[in-house]
């Protein structure tokens, strides 16, 4: 148990790249240290999580230098897997040079004021989940994997095990055969499947090298079964396919060593009549993706000029937030 603690604890992000327009659903959850003290919202030992929506490019109520404070939608929060009716008075994002991270704030109308919430370490080097401004910020999708995580319970802190935020871009797919074109890069992607023979295919530009990107599926019944599959554009399966069942966990990992640049794309097919959610996190990052309008740009200029190939200190919740 720390008082008013600081941290020099970073956070690292997986494939934290900017978003396609459209809404993010950001997700957490973790298990309290066995000292943390019982609310609303936390006790000794048992699991929480919470989940929220956002525009990738949100209109901040609140921000400087420091950070931003921007709407978000359809908050919920479970403690020992039971639902928990609670509201953030507000959750706010942290530049990097202010720490990075997030705090989210159940009591409390500022940084300063806030006496219990749940934020990510504090000092840097961390990296900050937005790009742009703290006026005009784009909300970042992927992974975020902390080195640690804070409570603050009645103005008191407590350190707490290692959490992974997610961000996925709420983005249905396409066919195998017309995949939908991701108009930006970005980290990670969400969905629903729904139903039996459903696809959602995505396709995007690679600019080769290392390439991983894991799919996993919740909610669906023991005996489905969904294929995943990621290969060049016009088949989606020339790099690798796997069957995700309850034996493995409904996840897999689709990878290559040394993945040439070019047009591919990556996803899933439904071999089970029922509308699970599904997560897509590229676990490298997916660069240089082009908008619609540059394909359209590219094709037309083939004929003319020929293809070219694209180049290529906080404290937790209690912290000062500059301005």
């Amino acid at each position: 148990m720390k008082r008013k603690a600081y941290w020099l604890l970073p956070i690292l992000a997986l494939c934290w790249v900017p978003a396609h327009a459209g809404t993010i659903s950001y997700t957490d959850s973790g298990t309290f240290s066995a000292s943390t003290a019982s609310s609303a919202f936390s006790g000794p030992s048992e699991a929480w999580s919470l989940s929220f929506q956002a525009d990738t490019n949100p209109a901040p109520f609140d921000f400087g230098n420091g950070g931003f404070s921007f709407p978000f939608s359809d908050f919920s929060y479970t403690l020992a897997g039971s639902p928990v009716t609670i509201s953030p008075s507000f959750i706010r994002f942290f530049s990097a040079f202010n720490g990075g991270g997030l705090e989210t704030c159940f009591n409390g109308a500022t940084v300063a004021s806030c006496t219990d919430g749940l934020a990510t370490p504090i000092f840097p080097p961390s990296l900050q989940m937005y790009t742009g401004t703290t006026s005009a910020p784009t909300l970042l999708t992927g992974a975020f994997t902390t080195d640690a995580f804070a409570a603050l319970v009645n103005s008191t802190f407590y350190d707490e095990a290692n959490t992974t935020i997610m961000g996925l871009l709420n983005l249905q797919g396409g066919t195998a055969s017309t995949p939908f074109l991701v108009g930006t890069s970005v980290g990670g992607i969400g969905g629903t499947i729904s139903g039996f023979g459903a696809e959602d295919y995505y396709s995007f530009y690679w600019v080769g090298g290392v390439f991983s990107a894991s799919a996993s599926i919740s909610g669906a019944p023991t005996g489905a079964s969904y294929l995943y599959s990621a290969g060049v554009a016009g088949t989606c399966s020339s790099l690798a396919s796997q069957t995700l069942n309850s034996g493995d966990g409904f996840s897999g990992t689709i990878s290559s060593g040394n993945l040439a640049p070019g047009q591919y794309c990556i996803g899933l097919d439904a071999n089970s009549p029922n509308d699970p959610n599904f997560s897509l996190i590229f676990n490298t990052p997916v660069s240089g993706v082009p908008e619609p309008s540059t394909f359209l740009l590219l094709s037309a200029g083939i004929g003319l000029i020929g293809a070219r190939r694209l180049a290529k200190r906080r404290m937790p919740i209690g912290r000062a937030d500059l301005v």
